[in-house]
């Protein structure tokens, strides 16, 4: 699958311009990105010892690209620093602010949103807010 293609396939469920830099990331990374029926635990998974990332696909655009971003953290700091780093450490934190970063310059974020992405920025969560998560629903 090209990723334009791939692109395409997942558009729907990410804000406007984000799906093709998405698909870039999963091909670069050999990820396999999986679309997933909704979960009362858990928006997203990275399993440690696969190329396999899910995303719930019921959420809404903004927060299915938080919860995205979140997961290919995960990803990319397991394949760049290995299995033993704390899941929401500075390995993490750094990849995950990096991702952040891309589409918070891109401009993708509604005003109030990228306030509250700065944030994020500052200080990487581990888990997604309910304040995040009502202001994702609201855009």
């Amino acid at each position: 699958m090209t990723e334009q293609e791939l692109a395409i396939a997942m558009k729907d469920y990410f804000p406007e311009d984000c799906s093709l830099d998405i698909a870039h990331i999963v091909l670069q990374y050999n990820i396999v990105f999986k679309i997933v029926r909704p979960r009362k635990v858990f928006l997203g998974t990275c399993y440690k010892n696969k190329n396999i990332i899910t995303v719930n696909a019921n959420l809404p655009p903004f927060l299915f690209l938080l919860v995205t971003l979140h997961e290919i953290g995960h990803f990319i700091s397991l394949k760049k620093y290995g299995t033993d780093i704390k899941p929401h450490g500075k390995e993490w934190q750094e990849e995950y602010v990096k991702l952040l970063k891309h589409f918070l310059y891109k401009g993708v974020f509604p005003i109030k949103l990228a306030e509250r992405v700065m944030q994020e920025i500052i200080r990487p969560k581990a888990t997604c807010s309910k304040e995040l998560m009502e202001m994702t629903a609201n855009v």
